[in-house]
């Protein structure tokens, strides 16, 4: 199988020495990518640069098609430009509220209280 901390080091060395100031956004997530650029040029050079490193490398592209309802490939990401199609989703968590400025377990009564009931 192989070494993945050599892998990801092995990576993050050819996408420095292969990325311009033309990427905007560029992101990897294990062996994925997502990313942005000025230009689809821009995109194109940076992933024959990427390719030109190693034999045994290789990125491939995937892209959706002009707004249509298919679905990504891998991270499930659709960018629309301009506008938005839909409302965004949003998935909802549950947690308890945290107040930075007077949290309610560091009021002086209140922990003497829970002091009490501990004891």
């Amino acid at each position: 199988m192989g070494n993945r901390k050599l892998a990801v080091i092995f990576l993050d060395h050819i996408e420095k020495s292969s990325l311009t100031s033309g990427i905007l956004f560029y992101k990897r997530y294990i062996d994925d990518v997502f990313t942005i650029g000025t230009t689809k040029e821009v995109l194109v050079e940076a992933l024959e640069r990427l390719n030109s490193h190693d034999a045994n490398i290789t990125f491939t592209r995937h892209r959706t098609l002009r707004h249509e309802k298919e679905s990504a490939p891998s991270f499930d990401v659709r960018v629309l430009h301009r506008y938005l199609v839909r409302p965004l989703e949003r998935k909802i968590m549950e947690a308890r509220i945290i107040y930075r400025i007077k949290p309610e377990i560091n009021a002086k009564e209140e922990m003497r209280d829970l002091l009490r009931v501990i004891e």
